[in-house]
């Protein structure tokens, strides 16, 4: 009898435990969901013609078909986005800010703009060494529900700008 007892009190040990863990997982999980940095809404097109302004690149407000044609996005499928891209041809300078409707998209949006970069370096290879430095500096950044791309000559100061704007 004494010891079924022993591992009745055991069994009972185990149980306790686990509820113990489980508990604490739950704790921790919900802590996080609760905590997850939020971003500020932003006027998206706004911001990025405002960020075009900080450096002397040489751009403009690109429209929608000229997003689908060099990063095969659809705008449509986004809740928002700005895109300037290079005043000539042989111009790399490229700003082009996303919000998606949903995390699951930002995988393919950095990946359609990781993309346009190495097809943009194979455009420049060998002897466009200026536009190479800037594609070779290109930044991508997420934040919450906004992905960044930023080919600048000052793309520190850009993507400066634009964390202080989305965030709290």
């Amino acid at each position: 009898m004494g010891e079924q007892w022993d591992i009745e009190k055991r069994r009972q040990l185990y149980i306790w435990a686990f509820q113990a863990v489980a508990l604490t997982a739950l704790f921790a999980f919900v802590w996080f969901i609760a905590h997850e940095k939020k971003y500020k809404e932003v006027d998206v097109p706004q911001l990025v013609a405002s960020m075009s302004t900080i450096t002397q690149d040489e751009w403009h407000e690109e429209d929608i078909l000229s997003l689908k044609r060099r990063f095969g996005l659809a705008a449509n499928d986004f809740a928002a986005v700005g895109y300037f891209g290079p005043n000539s041809n042989m111009d790399a300078a490229e700003l082009l800010l996303v919000r998606v409707n949903e995390k699951s998209q930002i995988d393919a949006v950095v990946e359609a703009m990781k993309n346009r970069v190495a097809y943009q370096c194979t455009c420049f290879d060998g002897y466009g060494e200026d536009q190479m430095a800037l594609l070779k500096d290109a930044r991508y950044l997420t934040r919450g529900y906004y992905v960044f791309l930023i080919i600048s000559s000052d793309a520190s100061s850009v993507e400066r700008e634009f964390l202080k704007q989305i965030e709290p």
